[in-house]
């Protein structure tokens, strides 16, 4: 499954997929179609309608960050080859905080919500250990720590069941 994310709530990103025809005739698509929970939040109608035979073409999908949580959707296409029902994957995650930006002294409280960290181990702001305060099984409370420089930083999440999970550019040192 293609990631997407995690991305912050509201915002869009865009992955490149492609479609490559190695048959010996062109390949037309009459439709592409999501299924699944956050099905809506994914935009593949840039799909090509005809790749040429020996051939690739490339495609954006564009991931909308509508609702806080995890969304694996899966994109069907109706098409000419043997192979009708041909489907991929999507995978998609979005998070949010209560405020994006704080004081290079650190200190002020913050509220992180996803829909897939799990039990939570530590969160690093910039590389900087926060105090996590409580934390449930999709969000965290932490208390932000000094910061070395001012700017934007990383929000590491680290977590027993997912792994780490790294919200780019997600705080704001000021």
């Amino acid at each position: 499954r293609p990631q997407f994310g995690p991305t912050r709530f509201g915002q869009s990103i865009t992955n490149v997929f492609t479609v490559t025809n190695s048959g010996n005739e062109a390949l037309l698509i009459m439709a592409a179609t999501n299924d699944g929970a956050g099905a809506a939040y994914f935009d593949v109608s840039a799909i090509p309608a005809r790749v040429e035979a020996g051939t690739a073409s490339n495609f954006p999908v564009v991931f909308t960050a509508g609702a806080i949580g995890t969304f694996n959707p899966t994109c069907y296409t109706v098409n000419n080859s043997p192979y009708p029902n041909y489907y991929f994957g999507l995978h998609g995650s979005v998070f949010q905080l209560s405020t994006s930006a704080g004081p290079y002294a650190g200190g002020n409280t913050i509220t992180i919500t996803n829909g897939n960290f799990g039990a939570i181990t530590n969160v690093l702001v910039g590389g900087v250990a926060a105090e996590i305060q409580a934390s449930g099984e999709n969000w965290v409370r932490i208390t932000v720590p000094a910061a070395g420089s001012a700017g934007i930083k990383d929000i590491l999440v680290q977590t027993s069941d997912n792994g780490a999970i790294t919200l780019a550019g997600a705080y704001t040192v000021n």
